[in-house]
């Protein structure tokens, strides 16, 4: 993607919109359905229009679009195949919501990104909570615990679901 890209259909009004990154994908998709029913003005882009590793391509999309929050629903899901492709696991699942989180902690804008069970290993007896010790078994759930520590590194009221 270039860096100077901005989406054509960025659109142009008074309302500020929801910017969400990973459109294209599953989480993406039920997210922007329930944006829809909920009635939240929404910019849903996919990577080709938001490349979240690039700092360059998230400040010009985030001063193009002006959104009151951003939701990250990007990211590596290939849960198997991340044991031999670890460097864009890492840079898809950790890289890229530190990125956003740094923009929209400069702009003071509400941030919300996704881990995963996986940071856990399952031995716990109970329910796990936001207190329970994280211990990934595999690289991709220690990607999405790189990515909880630097996203709250860099935005400490970012919400991580």
């Amino acid at each position: 993607m270039r860096p100077d890209f901005v989406p054509e259909h960025i659109p142009e009004r008074a309302i500020r919109s929801l910017l969400m990154a990973g459109a294209h994908g599953t989480l993406g998709r039920a997210m922007s359905r329930i944006c829809h029913t909920r009635g939240l003005v929404t910019v849903a882009l996919g990577r080709d229009e938001l490349d979240v590793i690039s700092p360059t391509s998230v400040e010009r999309v985030l001063d193009a679009v002006r959104p009151w929050a951003v939701v990250n629903a990007a990211g590596y899901v290939r849960v198997d195949e991340a044991e031999n492709d670890a460097g864009q696991c890492f840079s898809e699942n950790a890289t890229g919501p530190s990125v956003l989180a740094t923009a929209c902690a400069q702009r003071e804008l509400p941030f919300l990104t996704f881990s995963s069970d996986l940071v856990f290993d399952g031995q716990q007896a109970g329910p796990y909570t936001e207190s329970s010790p994280p211990n990934p078994l595999n690289v991709y759930g220690r990607s999405k615990l790189a990515a909880e520590q630097r996203v709250l590194a860099v935005h400490p009221a970012a919400l991580v679901v």
